[in-house]
Formats: structure tokens, C-alpha cells, sequence
């Protein structure tokens, strides 16, 4: 097992005692790492400096098992099709254009018109990561192809159901720590991850 595979089941930092990384959802309220070139949101969740810096270095390798720029995470995780309403973005805004993978370079709205419009299929797009928490599907690597998928179910009968791939960490506690940091780091959402705000339509983000 890699040590990135490892729960981190025990540690003290700064006084809070973690059972798992992901205690620190709860924990800490004070910041989340917000997108490169998206101002700070108000109101929202942030940590300091020390504490994001303790969250960026827990999170490294992270692309390990982001399918958009490691295609060993295919092969590394199960894949299965989830229904596009059921999902949750991380964030509360990204960036109009994908940087990774097969859509380097586009806009959601490319995308989705991609979709609309039957050049790319649903169950085509590069498989999604998401963490299951509290009875929900949290994207964690995906949000725009999710955000793109959702738009496209819009112009879609309400009675076709959309599905997308996903790779589904079912466990908080026993996900890859490098994950759940980087799960953390992206959890800006206020709205419980129902809605997304796309801005900044002329700059490029991870």
C-alpha cells in the first residue's frame, strides 16, 4: 500500500486532535482555497496561511488520481455511472476554461455545446473524482465537465436521465490523504454544491 493510500488516522495540529484529515471539514471554518485569478468570496470558508500550506503539502500528488492528467488513475480505480443531478460541485466559482485532458483549452460552454449537439457523449467524458460525505457526491476533480454536463441536461427532456463515469471514493476516512486535502483546499461552495458560478470567461484554471 502507498503511503499516499494510507488513512491519516491520528494527529494533533494546533491543538485540534484529527481521527482523519477529514475532521478538519469540521473543524477549521476559517479558509478555503479559492481558485487561481477568482477573487477571495465573502462570505465563505478560509484558512490561513499556515493552515493552507498544511493543506498544499498534504495534497501533493494529488494528480495521481485525477484521470484528466493521470491516465494510470483509470487503471488504478474503479469507474461507474452516476446520474449528473445526483453530484455536487466543491466549488463556489471556477474559471471558464479547462486546462487538462481532453478539453485543454475549451470553455464549458464549448463543451456543452459539444454535448447538445451530439460531438461528445455523456458517457465519453473523462471519468470525474468524487468523495461521498454526508449521504452526497462531492466533485473533487471535475467541476467544469460536471458544470458542463449540467447545463446540457437543461436542454434535455426532464424524463432522460444524464449519467457521467465517475471515480468514487466511498470512505472519507480510508480515501488517499493527498484526496481529502485537496477536497478541503476546494470547498468554497455556500450552497451546499447545487450551483456553480462560472467568471473570469478570459483566463485559464486548473
Amino acid at each position: 500500500m502507498a503511503d499516499s493510500d494510507v488513512a491519516f488516522v491520528s494527529a494533533a495540529w494546533q491543538g485540534v486532535k484529527l481521527e482523519s484529515l477529514f475532521d478538519m471539514m469540521r473543524a477549521l471554518q476559517t479558509t478555503v482555497k479559492e481558485e487561481p485569478g477568482i477573487p477571495p468570496q465573502q462570505p465563505g470558508r478560509y484558512f490561513d496561511a499556515e493552515q493552507r500550506q498544511f493543506l498544499e503539502d498534504l495534497s501533493k500528488g494529488c494528480r495521481d488520481f485525477d484521470p484528466s492528467r493521470s491516465e494510470s488513475a483509470l487503471t488504478r480505480w474503479k469507474q461507474q455511472f452516476v446520474e449528473v443531478r445526483t453530484l455536487r460541485h466543491t466549488h463556489d466559482k471556477i474559471s471558464s476554461k479547462f486546462r487538462h485532458g481532453l478539453h485543454a483549452g475549451q470553455t464549458i460552454s464549448q463543451l456543452t455545446d459539444d454535448l447538445i449537439k451530439r460531438r461528445v457523449k455523456s458517457h465519453n467524458i473523462t471519468p470525474l473524482v468524487a468523495l461521498k460525505w454526508n449521504g452526497n457526491l462531492w466533485v473533487i476533480c471535475g467541476n467544469r465537465r460536471l458544470k458542463a454536463l449540467q447545463d446540457y441536461a437543461k436542454t434535455q427532456p426532464p424524463r432522460l436521465t444524464i449519467h457521467v463515469s465517475c471515480i468514487i471514493h466511498e470512505k472519507p476516512d480510508h480515501a488517499p490523504r493527498a484526496l481529502i486535502a485537496k477536497f478541503l483546499l476546494a470547498w468554497s461552495t455556500t450552497n451546499h454544491g447545487t450551483q456553480v458560478e462560472i467568471i473570469g470567461k478570459s483566463s485559464i484554471a486548473a
